[in-house]
């Protein structure tokens, strides 16, 4: 039942998928689904908001979890300046969730939709669960900050070699504020590192989507 080959999306893949079959034919496959990563940037940060981007999982009943824990955060922080800007996942209904949530919500909080990519370009830091987002936002140089499941086990998608340095895993809310007064207190120093440990994750887990990689993986060259 195993296929003769196995593609990943990124060389940085290869060896694991190979992990308990090393026999096993693995190649590099241009990786459709997170094209974006490779895209110019287009929105940069406003000077005088520390922007805290919250992606929200597809589970209904983990996405209300990840809010109630924001709202406990926000009361916890002692900082000012700072905005909780949350996304739902596109299954869910952002009306219905406004108005669910509208009574909760202080004015330091605001419902977003629209391109992942141009939406977390804006923002500061992530915060979110065991989504595959997870990995394109560090792609950007974009600390992340991924709650763990109360519900289950947390499905980590962050490959052992990445520093933790720029991710942090959280299960409770003064966790959560301690990373996020971390990353506000980055210096540039610690912000261009983060921003090569970046460039080096897009190299090597997500294969740009070219003319030529495209034929090599439909097989007409």
């Amino acid at each position: 039942m195993i296929p003769k080959v196995v593609k990943v999306i990124g060389k940085g893949y290869v060896e694991s998928a190979k992990k308990y079959c090393p026999n096993l034919k693995v190649k590099v496959a241009p990786a459709f689904r997170y094209s974006g990563v490779w895209k110019e940037r287009e929105m940069y940060l406003e000077q005088g908001r520390f922007v805290i981007f919250v992606a929200l999982p597809m589970l209904i009943y983990e996405a209300e979890e990840l809010i109630e824990v924001i709202l406990k955060v926000d009361k916890t922080l002692k900082i000012n300046n700072y905005f909780f800007q949350i996304k739902p996942h596109p299954t869910q209904d952002i009306k219905a969730m406004k108005v669910k949530w509208k009574d909760k919500l202080t004015k330091q909080f605001e419902f977003i939709q629209g391109d992942f990519n141009l939406c977390v370009e804006k923002s500061n830091i992530l915060i979110s669960g065991t989504s595959g987002t997870c990995l394109e936002t560090l792609a950007k140089g974009i600390p992340l900050i991924i709650i763990g499941n109360k519900f289950g086990l947390t499905q980590l998608t962050i490959p052992k070699d990445i520093e933790q340095d720029v991710w942090k895993l959280c299960y409770g809310v003064q966790e959560v504020c301690d990373a996020i007064i971390f990353y506000m207190n980055r210096d540039a120093a610690t912000v261009r590192r983060h921003e090569e440990i970046g460039r080096k994750i897009r190299e090597n887990y997500f294969e740009p989507v070219t003319r030529e990689g495209v034929r090599k993986f439909l097989r007409l060259q």
